[in-house]
């Protein structure tokens, strides 16, 4: 098992996390704005985004596995996690709009996965690992490379990352509050 563990926590949980990241900075960066443009690059980004999604919900809510076979989980290498996902809707609605071809599928945009449901589960995926880096059994804490992912506001409609080279905040105010009287 501790063969396997290895490349579970260096490499292969890193790569869907990275995925996810990668694709939801795709999506939402100034700097790829010209990239978004084409059909094919912002629709393969946006089912990177919920392939990986999905493989991180069914890691963090997935039981522990006796032994190392079928879906990975978290809980095989913490003690104590517990998560606080309630992400199971959530990973239905991937399944039923990117993973399967259904007679269901909707075709409404109001319908459809958005950038508020990408925003509400990245959030939550990244709450979640925090919590998997702190109950990690000691025996994974030296194998694991703690994540810093980029946090997201909504800003006049728009995501920024806090990582942004540059943020512009409107503001307005009544300049007679500030003067004396």
């Amino acid at each position: 098992m501790e063969k396997i563990a290895l490349a579970i926590l260096k490499e292969h949980l890193p790569y869907e996390l990275d995925m996810l990241e990668s694709s939801f900075e795709f999506l939402n960066a100034d700097r790829f704005a010209d990239f978004r443009t084409s059909a094919f690059f912002k629709n393969a980004a946006i089912e990177v985004f919920w392939l990986h999604a999905r493989n991180m919900i069914e890691f963090l809510t997935h039981t522990k596995n006796s032994g190392p076979q079928g879906t990975v989980s978290a809980k095989d290498f913490t003690s104590g996690f517990n998560p606080d996902m309630k992400m199971g809707e959530m990973n239905q609605r991937i399944n039923a709009a990117v993973s399967h071809l259904l007679y269901e599928r909707k075709d409404q945009t109001e319908q459809k996965l958005g950038g508020y449901d990408m925003l509400r589960v990245k959030q939550a995926i990244d709450r979640e690992i925090e919590n998997f880096e702190k109950a990690l059994l000691p025996k994974y804490r030296d194998i694991w490379i703690v994540r810093n992912p980029r946090k997201w506001i909504k800003l006049h409609g728009q995501l920024s990352s806090s990582s942004s080279y540059s943020t512009h905040v409107s503001m307005m105010f009544d300049p007679a509050l500030f003067t004396k009287k």
